[in-house]
């Protein structure tokens, strides 16, 4: 069974898990990444990123205390993360251990948000359950966006209870926010001279170990 946490300053969730648990999980995600048809698709990157999470986990490269084996992620990253992984299930052939590990990465997720706000956390869980648009073209752009944003709010609950506002109108593709985002990436594109789906954010300075 996958076990979980919120970390102490609001920032995401720690989780860990048996070697099999571990071990099921990946496979899970690797078996749902194969349904990606090309590399550079923000699902792709999303979910590799992910997987490469886990196996530092089962390695032990992401101790999370003692010696217990797991890996901490934003908030904002795992929701998506089970978006992609709930959508790309829909439409492909899964075995009993796939929809198992699903389940368990879902329910421990909703377990760590439950204890820092049950409020926000019933308002994610229907989010996600209803089907979040995870087709935006700039789905990449926008993550990377809400990430730093993110980290430059206040550490705590309210850091946590601020998310769901950011898959309101950045994951949104019909709000003004999101709009005016897109905008954006395409003015600064044009400067450069590429395509907007090619800019990238600087690379993100995860937070130290006490800060998490």
């Amino acid at each position: 069974m996958l076990l979980s946490l919120p970390t102490p300053r609001g920032t995401g969730i720690a989780i860990s898990g048996e070697v099999v648990d571990l071990k099921n999980l990946l496979s899970t995600v690797q078996h749902i990444k194969s349904s990606v048809d090309r590399e550079s698709h923000p699902h792709y990157i999303i979910l590799n990123t992910f997987e490469s999470e886990i196996e530092n986990a089962q390695n032990g490269n992401r101790i999370i205390s003692g010696k217990i084996k797991g890996f901490r992620y934003f908030w904002t990253d795992i929701i998506l993360v089970i978006a992609i992984l709930r959508y790309r299930a829909g439409y492909m052939e899964t075995n009993a251990t796939h929809q198992s590990s699903l389940r368990e990465l879902e329910q421990c997720t909703l377990q760590a948000m439950h204890q820092l706000d049950p409020v926000t956390t019933s308002k994610l869980s229907s989010l996600v359950q209803q089907g979040m648009d995870v087709n935006d073209p700039y789905l990449l752009q926008v993550m990377e966006n809400v990430n730093v944003l993110h980290l430059m709010n206040p550490a705590g609950k309210n850091r946590f209870k601020k998310v769901y506002g950011f898959f309101e109108e950045y994951f949104n593709r019909y709000s003004e926010v999101h709009a005016e985002f897109v905008a954006h990436l395409k003015k600064t594109a044009k400067q450069l001279k590429c395509e907007p789906t090619d800019l990238r954010a600087e690379d993100l300075e995860l937070p130290e170990e006490g800060e998490w």
